[in-house]
């Protein structure tokens, strides 16, 4: 089924000619250096989860009213700043590192001082006034989490998960299974050392058996998860699910309002249903979220539910969850012909108190 999806899926994006983009990027740039360039904000937001799981949605909606300089994915490897060369595809921050590269890296990050036309052409509030609050979106930041919560303990840290599989649905409607899931990635995580060493010995044989792409899909979504759900505390981050997130926005998102420190969630209106700019594929989103929610579940076969719960069991990924009061994902015991809950619980509620840092 999934190869199905892959081979029937049709790309349409509509971000416009690159030669506009560009030009629209370099103009923002010039004006965020003149705007940012040396200022560190007061303020300052990461929100991070893997390729398509809403992190833009989210973003969007806590920069509703443009009071963020807002930075998107200053990490994406195909658009980085120079200042971020150095640094691993999905770079692993070890708690407490003493590396340079690393600390120099995230010092910039979070003090916003990134300025590439990539980054800045997606700001939907572009200003010539200096803004003191700093909003980092990025989907090659999971692994980071940890770090910059050590380093900047200041930074509102904001996870969103996406079922793996409909985070795979999601990538194969726009021809993307290889979302930066291929098998140079993978090579690029057994590259860290530190990483091995700290979350990935156990599963060496589960990674190389991460042959074709639904296989690899899992197995980096799966150590895109189990890093910070491992690393982090519920004071340094806040951890929301897409799902509950999408249809029980008006019990979700005021969590999120909360841990960033910005009061109580305004009328939002249509905006909450609009799907991001960068979906490319939202009309189920914006006619019933909770279709959207859904529609994976009659996509995949037995096997590949079956496949799916015993890669996540494997990296623990169910427990983590748990811990952090997110549950359902485990295909197996999903009843494919009801729709998600009506009145999920708020989530967030009960997360990991404390973690002792890893050697």
């Amino acid at each position: 089924m999934f190869e199905t999806l892959a081979r029937g899926a049709s790309s349409v994006w509509t971000a416009g000619s690159d030669a506009k983009q560009l030009a629209v990027g370099l103009a923002r740039t010039a004006q965020a250096r003149v705007t940012h360039f040396g200022h560190r904000p007061d303020d300052v937001v990461v929100v991070a989860g893997s390729p398509r799981s809403g992190t833009t949605w989210l973003a969007e909606l806590i920069d509703h009213d443009g009071r963020f300089r807002y930075c998107f994915e200053p990490l994406e490897r195909h658009h980085r700043s120079r200042h971020f060369e150095r640094l691993h595809r999905l770079h692993y921050g070890r708690l407490g590192s003493d590396d340079q590269v690393l600390t120099d890296a995230l010092e910039r990050l979070v003090t916003g001082q990134v300025f590439t036309p990539y980054s800045d052409q997606w700001d939907p509030h572009p200003s010539w006034f200096r803004r003191d609050q700093l909003l980092v979106k990025c989907t090659r930041a999971n692994l980071l989490l940890g770090a910059i919560a050590e380093h900047h303990p200041h930074a509102h840290l904001v996870l969103i998960i996406r079922h793996p599989l409909s985070l795979i649905s999601s990538r194969a409607r726009l021809h993307r299974s290889d979302w930066a899931t291929d098998e140079e990635d993978l090579a690029d995580l057994l590259a860290q050392d530190d990483l091995v060493a700290d979350f990935l010995e156990p599963h060496l044989g589960t990674i190389e058996k991460a042959k074709d792409p639904f296989r690899r899909q899992l197995v980096m979504w799966s150590i895109e998860q189990l890093v910070p759900l491992t690393q982090l505390t519920a004071a340094q981050a806040h951890v929301v699910a897409y799902e509950p997130l999408l249809t029980n926005t008006g019990g979700e998102l005021p969590l999120v309002f909360r841990h960033i420190g910005a009061g109580d969630v305004p009328d939002l209106g249509d905006r909450i249903s609009q799907p991001s700019r960068t979906s490319w594929n939202g009309q189920s989103f914006a006619r019933s979220p909770r279709e959207h929610a859904t529609a994976w579940r009659n996509r995949f076969t037995d096997e590949e539910l079956r496949l799916t719960d015993e890669i996540l069991d494997g990296f623990g990924i169910f427990d983590l969850l748990a811990e952090w009061s997110i549950d359902g994902y485990e295909t197996q015991t999903i009843d494919l012909a009801e729709p998600v809950i009506d009145d999920p619980r708020p989530r967030g509620t009960a997360a990991p108190a404390g973690r002792p840092a890893l050697p």
